[in-house]
């Protein structure tokens, strides 16, 4: 996964009124759910090429970023692709990757309040078929994989004075304190975002990036680099 953080900010004017803390963000901390669909791969299949079948996948968007389908691949890896006629013409970087036909579209509010959840999107993997002659069962284990380009909003409020070093008693907000951030539901956010004066006509503001998705292989790259499962 491949993330990318947009930070933006709202004024709290220490002469008038602070803004509500409503943002609209369905929230969470998902991603991309991944899932294999039941009989495809099927649980048996013959031998010498007699069988050939698809595997497909299914992609559910459970975020708030909409995934172009250039911006997402699923890769088909644990077995030998030779062994299951698939030509080394079809692999990008020795991986069998494939993607959607549909954009991914993103978790919604609608009108009333309610969620809006994202279509599953199938991605199918075509015409495998097992070539060797096999004297008994042989297991095959096969794992799917998703990398995908995803972004996260952050809203977040600053105190604005004419004066950042004037802290005091009383006033409707205080340079020097921590903000609190909103972030639309995605699986890397913005937290601990803090304000401090930097001098008359400066302020400071400091924030972590941090995955929030606690899924065991997710891993994050930095937008600049290649989607690759493989890094």
């Amino acid at each position: 996964m491949l993330a990318a953080i947009l930070l933006i900010l709202s004024a709290c004017d220490d002469g008038g009124t602070q803004p509500g803390g409503q943002t609209g963000f369905v929230g969470g901390t998902k991603g991309v759910d991944i899932a294999f669909v039941p009989g495809a791969p099927p649980k048996t299949v013959s031998d010498q090429g007699q069988e050939p079948f698809d595997v497909v996948v299914e992609l559910q968007n459970r975020g708030e970023h909409e995934i172009l389908k250039e911006n997402i691949f699923v890769v088909l890896e644990g077995f030998s692709t030779i062994s299951f006629g698939i030509p080394n013409e079809v692999l990008t970087d020795n991986e069998w990757r494939v993607y959607p036909q549909d954009d991914l579209l993103p978790v919604r509010k609608s009108p009333d309040g309610s969620i809006i959840a994202s279509p599953k999107i199938p991605v199918v993997f075509e015409n495998l078929n097992y070539q060797s002659t096999s004297p008994a069962n042989i297991p095959f284990k096969m794992r799917a994989k998703v990398c995908y380009k995803y972004e996260t909003i952050a809203l977040s409020e600053v105190c604005v004075k004419q004066n950042f070093n004037d802290d005091r008693p009383g006033d409707i907000c205080q340079v020097s304190a921590s903000r609190a951030v909103s972030n639309s539901g995605a699986p890397v956010q913005v937290v601990n975002v803090r304000q401090a004066p930097s001098g008359r006509d400066k302020t400071t503001l400091t924030f972590s990036i941090q995955q929030r998705d606690t899924t065991p292989s997710g891993v994050v790259s930095r937008p600049d680099t290649a989607c690759s499962v493989s890094q």
